[in-house]
């Protein structure tokens, strides 16, 4: 089975197999409905239209085809692309259909007539994945090539390519202002990018293993990151020059937080220890002990009194600041905590974990208030949005899901074609930074 989707109702999924087929399956009772043939190559790709009435297809064939979904007609086929096709999206109001080729080509079609409205050619390598934003205007592009491309289909021109990592993304962070986006890499190193344009501005590497951690101070003025190394390190946001390396981690950093006033930094790591830092003069103030596993993520809470962190044994901790006294634990998770987040107030925390779950407690007592379940793989990022009201969450699913806290309820604001390892949301939450183990960092404004 090469490709799946699910229809917008939930009740039936489509998937695509090296057999040359589209199996339409019932998803309550996995009873095969149909069998859709057609294709004379493998089936790479399928996605399915917004109102659930036509599925699209692409092949190994070099062909897409669109299909009725109710009863399996085919309706159209669409032929253009020179190499396997690999990849298809539809746009949000159902009117075109984008796909990406092992010929390196992304095409945009009428999902009406089949017909081709443009291509759009810039790739190295073969088109992976393919995406549409919610206006439908912008298209997003992954390749072998490690780059993401982002393109306007209305002037069919290139808006922005990120390339420069190669190694998987392992953290991502905004700056307050929303100009700039730091990304941490199993390359060693930290690349500093223009917001507006994805311009590779700074390539940070002093660090030798990988950088599993990246904070940004308020001010906007320093980066933090946290490595494989047992480091942290803080550099000068404007000029990528290392400020000072923090030693005294006896294991790999994994977690590293700048308290809101830019005073104190926060790090966790394998060494099972939270280590609180003089941001001024990087003195350790405090470690803080009584993990029993690696320490994988910290959060600091707005007003600095609190510090969360999560741990590979499942446990959420709750710690003061002054006395680094532990002031509740939490065990509710039945895998790894790779990811926790307070929200703006400090009442409420947010994890995510190995078991594909994203919880809420409350701060205070450790009482869980939700337990969200809709990613099919590890969480391994969240975040909260400005008014607390919004959790988004990056997974091995390689999806990112935004999540009302009130209800629960959930949608799919992003699909890769690789797992998701980093997310960051700027301070006034338009702007999401994602980066994803094939080493792209993807930019999005969460407004539109």
């Amino acid at each position: 089975v090469e490709a799946v989707a699910v229809s917008p109702d939930g009740r039936w999924i489509v998937s695509g197999s090296e057999d040359h087929t589209l199996k339409v399956w019932d998803a309550a009772s996995g009873r095969l409905l149909r069998s859709l043939e057609g294709h004379t190559g493998s089936v790479e790709a399928v996605a399915v239209s917004p109102d659930g009435r036509w599925i699209v297809s692409g092949s190994e064939d070099h062909t897409l085809k669109v299909w009725e979904a109710d009863s399996g007609r085919l309706l159209r086929s669409l032929a253009g692309h020179s190499g396997s096709v690999t990849a298809v999206a539809v746009s949000p109001d159902g009117r075109t259909i984008v796909s990406g080729s092992a010929d390196r080509m992304v095409k945009v079609w009428e999902a009406d007539s089949g017909r081709l409205l443009c291509s759009l050619a810039g790739h190295m390598d073969r088109v992976t994945a393919v995406a549409v934003s919610p206006d439908g205007r912008f298209t997003f592009s992954g390749s072998g090539d490690r780059t993401l491309k982002v393109w306007d289909v209305v002037s069919e021109r290139l808006l922005r390519s990120l390339e420069g990592h190669t190694g998987a993304v392992k953290a991502a962070a905004v700056s307050l202002d929303r100009h700039w986006i730091v990304s941490g890499s199993n390359d060693h190193t930290l690349k500093v990018w223009d917001a507006s344009n994805g311009r590779l501005r700074l390539s940070l590497e002093e660090h030798t293993e990988w950088v599993n951690a990246v904070a940004v101070s308020p001010d906007g003025r320093t980066i933090v990151s946290g490595s494989s190394d047992c480091t942290v390190k803080m550099w000068e946001a404007a000029s990528g020059r290392l400020l000072r390396s923090l030693e005294g981690h006896t294991d790999g950093v994994h977690a590293v937080a700048v308290s809101s006033d830019g005073r104190t930094i926060v790090s966790g790591a394998d060494d099972r220890t939270v280590k609180v830092w003089d941001a001024a003069s990087g003195r350790l103030l405090r470690s803080l002990e009584g993990h029993t596993s690696g320490v994988h993520a910290v959060a600091v809470s707005s007003d600095g009194r609190t510090i969360v962190s999560g741990t590979a044994d499942g446990a959420v901790r709750v710690w003061e600041v002054a006395s680094g006294r532990l002031q509740c634990s939490v065990d509710g998770h039945k895998g790894w905590v790779n990811a926790v987040a307070l929200s703006p107030d400090g009442r409420t925390i947010v994890s995510g974990s190995n078991d594909c779950t994203v919880k809420v407690w409350d701060a205070s007592d450790g009482r869980l208030l939700r337990s969200l379940a809709g990613h099919t793989g590890s969480v391994t990022a969240v975040a909260l949005s400005p008014d607390g009201r919004t959790i988004v969450s990056g997974s091995y699913d390689r999806t990112v899901r935004a999540w009302d806290l009130a209800s629960g309820e959930s949608r799919v604001l992003f699909w890769s074609n690789a797992a998701i390892f980093s997310l960051a949301l700027s301070g006034d939450g338009q702007l999401l930074a994602c980066g994803d183990v094939s080493g792209r960092v993807w930019i999005f404004d969460v407004v539109a």
